[in-house]
């Protein structure tokens, strides 16, 4: 459909089932990723597997602005700055300097740059 779905219902696709057909494809497919955690990982299904994979599948796609390439940039981006994260905290221990400024820098890396992003749509219209 792309981003116009007018021209998409123009030229006879039928936008709503195409919707419904996407959101059933990538539950599919996010069922399939949980199975296989579940089951290759941990041998069994057990309470709170890794329940941050959602948010942070949303975040990656946010800083990849919905693009495969930028998707590949942002996953590299948001897995560098979990690794600086931990490693903060670790510092963090030992400095007695509070955990959570390590997440506050990294939430505020992702939020100026998904302003700096939504700014720069802005501008151009």
């Amino acid at each position: 459909m792309g981003s116009n779905p007018n021209v998409a219902r123009y030229a006879g696709i039928k936008v709503n089932r195409q919707i419904i057909t996407a959101m059933l494809f990538s539950g599919a497919l996010a069922g399939l990723a949980g199975i296989i955690q579940a089951s290759s990982l941990t041998g069994r299904l057990k309470d709170g597997v890794n329940a941050n994979f959602g948010f942070t599948a949303i975040l990656v796609a946010l800083l990849g602005r919905m693009h495969p390439l930028g998707v590949l940039v942002g996953s590299g981006l948001l897995r560098c700055a979990e690794q600086r994260c931990r490693a903060k905290r670790l510092w963090s221990v030992t400095a007695n300097v509070p955990v959570a400024i390590a997440t506050v820098i990294q939430a505020l890396v992702v939020l100026f740059v998904l302003a700096g992003d939504a700014l720069a749509r802005r501008s151009r219209r």
